[in-house]
């Protein structure tokens, strides 16, 4: 049983990254999508 406990608080841990990871990529992306909508101009 307490296996089974720390099982799922590892699974929700890596769940947890690739949220951050996810959220941490669409940042980047938006701000490459930003600066091209911005143009060379900026």
């Amino acid at each position: 049983m307490v296996k089974r406990l720390i099982n799922r608080l590892k699974q929700e841990r890596l769940d947890g990254n690739r949220l951050l990871l996810a959220t941490a990529r669409g940042a980047v992306r938006a701000k490459k999508t930003g600066l091209q909508l911005l143009g060379p101009g900026d």
